[in-house]
């Protein structure tokens, strides 16, 4: 197995753009997902934030997020198109090229999949005017984009390169998806692999997705059986830690970036077959 290039996201960590900048270095990371958010708010703005990144040697393979942008009003469209282009300016400045946009969430009228793929090819044309991707990431709590087979579908009609899939293993397993369906999808199509755990609580999905997600091998969920199953695809994409945790929050950003390196660690080694 190619060893695995792994990111931390920023929202796993506490602390400012180039305090986790430090700290994902320091843990071993190859790259970082970097929030719109982290560089509005860095000191120096958007040209301090890409010198951050660049002095710390990592790799930004995410950038995020963009929401509800399909089968929304028409008002609602122009405005979140317009977020997009702002987004990537700031992607720009930080060496970034590939934005999350998260899948509705809404029931729609008709759950049409020929619109929903419209309205991701179109966001997907924009992002090529740019020299930018789109990576598409469906959620556990969506009425009915909310599996792998259904968001591969949108993004196999919407029919453009630089539009691929986001893995959640969160999402996967929290609504039930099929591993068997990731059997058509294309390696090169899937554009980042969340690697993400969670306890079994008898909570609301979205409750236990915003506060409770822990590092993989701290929850209840079958993450290593995606890990092969995309090893046998031939993967070589990232592997990043999106973990929302109020308690993990209250820790030191230093020591919590190393137990999701040692987290990942053990994962591949269990993969793998390493003791």
């Amino acid at each position: 197995m190619a060893t695995p290039r792994l990111c931390l996201n920023t929202i796993t960590i506490p602390g400012s753009l180039p305090e986790q900048v430090r700290a994902a270095a320091a843990a071993g990371f190859a790259a970082i997902g970097v929030w719109a958010k982290d560089v509005q708010e860095c000191p120096g703005g958007i040209p301090a934030a890409g010198k951050v990144v660049r002095e710390g040697g990592l790799a930004v393979p995410e950038f995020l997020v963009l929401r509800e942008f399909q089968g929304v009003t028409p008002e609602r469209r122009v405005q979140a198109f317009a977020e997009a282009e702002a987004l990537f300016g700031l992607m720009r400045g930080i060496g970034s090229d590939t934005l999350l946009a998260c899948g509705t969430t809404a029931a729609g009228t008709d759950q049409d999949l020929d619109a929903a793929a419209r309205d991701l090819r179109d966001l997907g044309d924009l992002a090529a005017r740019h020299g930018m991707r789109i990576a598409y990431e469906f959620l556990a709590w969506a009425a009915w984009i909310k599996d792998i087979a259904t968001a591969w579908e949108v993004v196999r009609r919407a029919d453009r390169e630089n539009v691929g899939l986001i893995l959640d293993t969160f999402h996967i397993f929290m609504a039930g998806s099929r591993l068997e369906d990731l059997e058509p999808i294309p390696p090169h199509r899937i554009f980042m692999v969340h690697l993400v755990d969670a306890p079994a609580m008898a909570l609301d999905v979205l409750q236990i997705s915003r506060h409770h997600r822990v590092f993989p091998g701290e929850g209840v969920l079958p993450i290593p059986d995606l890990v092969r199953r995309l090893q046998a695809k031939g993967y070589t994409g990232f592997y990043s830690l999106e973990i929302f945790n109020d308690e993990y929050w209250k820790r030191e950003r230093g020591a919590l970036a190393k137990a999701g390196m040692a987290s990942l660690q053990r994962l591949f080694d269990g993969v793998t077959g390493r003791r």
